[in-house]
């Protein structure tokens, strides 16, 4: 049976796996039949290396980093670390998935993160600097915008 919606933090060895994930990274790499794609999937929860090891030409050609794609397949283990073993994978649609399901982001709420800029905006001492970034922080829509953006570590 195929599990949907599992995180991939939740992942176990012989988990059937159908869901989305953001691409981090792509590799495509040569063995003794051919050549296999490496790639590293990622999603709210966490990352996990995957490979398909009879890549069709989206695989090899159309798949790049930063897209979001639909996975099918079942979770192996490789140099002892569990690795997603793709049966199919597909482009997804921006309807089919929620932004926030596939990509990391903070724990707090947009409240606590809103109070947390307010407060260090407080503690700047340049009082030129410190009106500087009220300004910012006046505009809503600014403001909104600023609290909810992406951001990254690993991109």
């Amino acid at each position: 049976m195929v599990m949907a919606a599992k995180r991939i933090q939740d992942f176990v060895l012989e988990d059937r796996i159908e869901g989305f994930f953001a691409v981090r990274r792509k590799e495509v790499r040569e063995y003794s039949r051919g050549q296999f794609v490496s790639l590293e999937l990622g999603d709210s929860s966490g990352r996990i290396p995957a490979v398909i090891w009879e890549p069709d030409q989206f695989a090899l050609r159309e798949l790049c980093e930063g897209t979001v794609v639909k996975v099918r397949g079942v979770i192996g283990e490789y140099q002892n670390r569990l690795q997603l073993g793709i049966n199919r994978i597909r482009l997804a649609d921006k309807e089919e998935y929620k932004l926030e399901d596939v990509l990391a982001h903070s724990a707090q709420s947009l409240e606590e993160r809103r109070a947390r800029i307010m407060a260090l905006t407080a503690q700047i001492e340049n009082p030129n600097i410190k009106h500087l970034a009220e300004e910012f922080w006046r505009d809503d829509e600014f403001l909104g915008r600023y609290l909810t953006a992406t951001a990254g570590k690993l991109w």
